[in-house]
């Protein structure tokens, strides 16, 4: 069985004790991990600390900063605001594909709001993810944007049904530059989102003949940026 792993904001330091917040005590409890066993710590800035449980804590053995978990490519993902498990799914999936940053955007068609307190929910939901997958870099969960606001310094694309070049003929293309994926709602864009956008130099793609769910259109870009990366 693999080492247990816990989510701790801190700088590890060789040697260093580091008490563990309530959740992540109760998670070592669950995996049934008792004082004295080894765990691994991480930081969501890219670091992997070795350590042992005290009970109550960690002790700090050693720290390493593994290069070869993250993608090598930053991939922003702005998705329209999705209904709760939906949207906790795409935050979810995407972490654990190696999504750098994600920004909730509020467009025409997004049926759900943003609840103040779901931010920290949706933070939680990607330091799980990281924990699972093994990665060391913490995805940046921005606060929600309207749509006319989002832009990204860099290749980006939004999927549209209503036209453009096939995602297959563009995304080879891009990489590896740093990308921006624009994911719509559940009803998808209007025209004159999709017009402001294009002004904006947004390119506008197609995922084919057949529409995919929003939550489902997140994953299958990342998983395809992954797969070129990786393989």
């Amino acid at each position: 069985m693999s080492l247990a792993r816990v989510f701790v904001e801190a700088e590890f330091q060789k040697g260093e004790f580091l008490p563990l917040p309530e959740e992540e005590l109760h998670h070592l409890k669950v995996r049934r991990i008792k004082s004295g066993e080894k765990v691994y710590a991480l930081n969501g800035k890219g670091a992997e600390a070795f350590c042992t449980f005290t009970g109550n804590g960690i002790l700090v053995e050693d720290v390493h900063y593994p290069n070869n978990r993250e993608l090598p490519v930053k991939v922003c993902l702005f998705q329209c605001m999705l209904k709760a498990d939906k949207m906790e799914l795409v935050i979810q999936k995407t972490t654990e594909l190696g999504v750098y940053r994600i920004i909730p955007v509020i467009s025409t068609r997004s049926v759900v709001l943003p609840k103040k307190n779901k931010l920290l929910r949706w933070r939680r939901i990607a330091a799980e993810a990281i924990k699972q997958c093994g990665r060391v870099v913490l995805p940046e969960i921005a606060e929600p944007t309207p749509i006319e606001r989002v832009d990204f310094d860099g290749a980006k694309i939004f999927f549209w049904e209503e036209g453009g070049i096939p995602f297959s003929r563009v995304i080879k293309g891009l990489l590896p530059q740093n990308i921006a994926f624009l994911i719509g709602p559940e009803g998808g864009f209007s025209e004159e989102e999709a017009e402001n956008l294009i002004k904006k130099g947004w390119k506008p793609v197609s995922l084919g003949p057949v529409i995919l769910r929003s939550e489902t259109a997140s994953v299958f870009a990342l998983s395809v940026v992954k797969f070129l990366c990786t393989y």
